[in-house]
């Protein structure tokens, strides 16, 4: 009898005695799959950038004005400071889709210690002519403004100048750990450019 208890079961050769260990492997398994399927879509669908750029020169121009209000009747004057950071930048960029990109606008963001990010927009065209008048310091960089609203046809590049004004002190300004500078089209993926340091 006791011969007979040793006999084990045909069927039972091959199973793991763990049914844990079994499940492992299946999970294992599909986790390989999913990862691999992810990797190939990832690879196969992956399409370059609609453009390419970059910021050629960062020229900055701090403003520091002071202006003394005259005394009204028993009250003391007073006097007032403004301070503006001009942020001028020659980006160039290039269409290397097959198809017509639309700009739409173009953004300066400035990443300052503590988490704090300041952000500007370009001036329009009117606005860039002006500061050359009120600012004559500018005169030197004067060159050709990239406007809005453009369009910029398969295997263009663009290259101009956008300013971007800052309500910072110099020494604010200084304190910068990056400037970037977006391109952003109308229905396409935005093309970030980090200003040079």
């Amino acid at each position: 009898m006791n011969s007979l208890s040793s006999v084990h079961d045909p069927d039972d050769l091959g199973r793991s005695s763990d049914p844990g260990s079994h499940a492992l492997k299946v999970v294992l398994v599909a986790l390989v799959i999913v990862v691999a399927a992810i990797a190939a879509y990832v690879y196969l669908g992956e399409k370059p950038p609609v453009a390419t750029g970059e910021v050629i020169r960062v020229t900055t121009i701090p403003v520091h004005k002071e202006s003394n209000l005259p005394a009204a009747a028993g009250m003391p004057g007073q006097s007032e400071t403004f301070d503006e950071v001009l942020v001028m930048a020659q980006v160039r960029f290039h269409n290397q889709s097959k198809g017509p990109l639309f700009l739409h606008e173009m953004e300066a963001v400035l990443d300052l210690p503590n988490d704090l990010e300041r952000t500007s927009l370009a001036v329009s065209k009117t606005d860039f002519e002006r500061a050359f008048i009120a600012y004559p310091e500018l005169a030197p960089l004067k060159g050709t403004p990239i406007v809005r609203e453009i369009t910029v046809e398969p295997g263009q590049t663009v290259e101009g100048l956008m300013l971007f004004p800052f309500p910072l002190t110099r020494e604010q300004y200084e304190q910068k750990k990056s400037l970037d500078i977006d391109v952003i089209f109308l229905h396409q993926k935005t093309l970030a450019l980090r200003a040079p340091q």
